[in-house]
């Protein structure tokens, strides 16, 4: 009988927290709920000013999205701004005591629980991971070891996969390339592709972390199929059924409320977008006309001189 990953839900939260800094670099909107927070807005811009920056140096890609191309730069630059922005997420799901600081927290996150931080002549680093091992529960040891696997090995792993290419999700013109027996995680999670839009017959996945980075990655590349919405709104709708309370103010109802203003606010965006590039084509394309008509006119008063 399968049982549910040990950790879980904070397993996917914690993927999901990462990863919105590399979304924010790219899109410019935070997803996770930090707005009031202004230690995460300022370590969002710090990220998305490294981003540009390994893209200007071909260390990142941005076509078909950001992809990671130079694993140096991401250990170098970026993964010690991520630690801060995982740490963020920790403390507000208290996953760490409140005794220990930011600063050996860190250096826990980036070396991990066999890493040496201050060299290996010092024994500050060891006073810092017996400090972690006596304040910390042993539930909260083990977030801490997954953080630091998620930023050491299955963060960049992930950020230099392609969607669509390397993985992605089963849309329903793919379902007819494989088998029709799979089990239902294939249908619900990120699958390995073996070239451009061709999903693999029936592999899967065999690291878990690895796989939830990666589903994570492809709902956001590919957004919500509509087996998906259909699904999430039979769930909102069983557990506003149970809820209590007026119905305009039970949870699910107002997360659904969200959703639609959420939607209906990237709609106007996505209007306001196309409304600029349209202007920007007018604009090109009278400024081609008016380059052709004085070259025209220029032309016509050269053969008049002739």
């Amino acid at each position: 009988e399968k049982q549910p990953l040990d950790l879980s839900p904070d397993r996917w939260e914690l993927p999901i927290h990462l990863l919105d800094a590399m979304f924010y670099a790219e899109f410019g909107r935070m997803s996770v709920n930090f707005h009031q927070s202004r230690t995460a807005h300022d370590l969002l811009r710090k990220v998305r000013k490294l981003v540009r920056q390994g893209i200007a140096a071909r260390s990142l890609q941005t076509s078909p999205h950001l992809v990671l191309l130079d694993t140096a730069f991401y250990h170098e630059s970026l993964k010690p701004v991520l630690a801060q922005w995982v740490l963020l997420w920790l403390r507000s799901k208290q996953h760490v005591s409140s005794s220990a600081s930011d600063a050996v927290l860190i250096q826990y996150l980036l070396f991990g629980p066999s890493g040496n931080p201050t060299g290996s002549d010092s024994s500050d680093g060891d006073d810092g991971w017996a400090l972690i091992k006596s304040v910390h529960t042993t539930q909260q040891r083990k977030m801490l070891n997954l953080a630091h696997d998620w930023l050491q090995s299955f963060a960049p792993h992930v950020l230099s996969k392609i969607n669509r290419v390397s993985y992605g999700l089963l849309t329903k013109d793919d379902m007819a390339l494989v088998d029709p027996n799979m089990p239902r995680s294939r249908k619900l999670m990120a699958v390995p592709f073996v070239g451009k839009d061709v999903p693999s017959h029936a592999s899967e996945f065999a690291h878990p972390d690895v796989l939830i980075g990666l589903t994570v990655l492809a709902y956001r590349y590919e957004g919500l199929r509509m087996s998906d919405l259909r699904r999430v709104v039979s769930q909102l709708q069983r557990e506003m059924r149970d809820d209590v309370g007026p119905l305009a103010s039970r949870p699910a109802s107002v997360l659904f409320q969200r959703w639609i203003e959420k939607g209906e606010e990237f709609r106007r965006l996505q209007d306001e977008i196309e409304a600029m590039k349209e202007r920007r084509a007018a604009a090109a394309a009278s400024g081609a006309a008016a380059a052709a008509a004085a070259a025209a006119a220029a032309a016509a008063a050269a053969a008049a001189a002739a």
